[in-house]
């Protein structure tokens, strides 16, 4: 949350000024700060963070629900794996046409369904 909220802030302060500027250099200095946030912050920094936090909970809960937990730790792996191809390309894996790039997006897919499978488990858990 925190490098997801530093580039929202960024975009606020910076972006702004600079589109109202509406110079070349302005929209140089735009592109440079959407790319590093999109990117480093949001494309790589983020995920990485998204993929330990998945494979650790998914790991500690694999006793539990073994499913579940391998799920979680699939989810983070796909996450840690799109902030690798991020990093090492400059582009988002999104933007990235090739049949590993759709297999990544696919595991780090898998994080939505687990999120909300996890939603669902803490629900019933506080109802009982």
């Amino acid at each position: 949350m925190l490098l997801g909220s530093l580039g929202g802030t960024l975009f606020a302060t910076v972006g702004p000024p600079l589109v109202e500027d509406g110079s070349a250099a302005a929209r140089v200095a735009f592109a440079a700060f959407a790319t590093m946030v999109t990117l480093t912050l949001w494309g790589t920094l983020e995920l990485i963070g998204l993929g330990v936090w998945l494979i650790g909970v998914g790991w500690l809960t694999t006793a539990e629900d073994r499913v579940f937990g391998m799920f979680g730790v699939v989810a983070g792996i796909g996450s840690l794996l799109s902030a690798a191809r991020t990093a090492s390309t400059g582009r988002s894996v999104g933007d990235l046409p090739g049949p590993l790039d759709f297999v990544i997006v696919g595991l780090l897919g898998l994080y939505v369904p687990w999120l909300v499978w996890l939603g669902v488990r803490l629900y019933r858990e506080r109802s009982h």
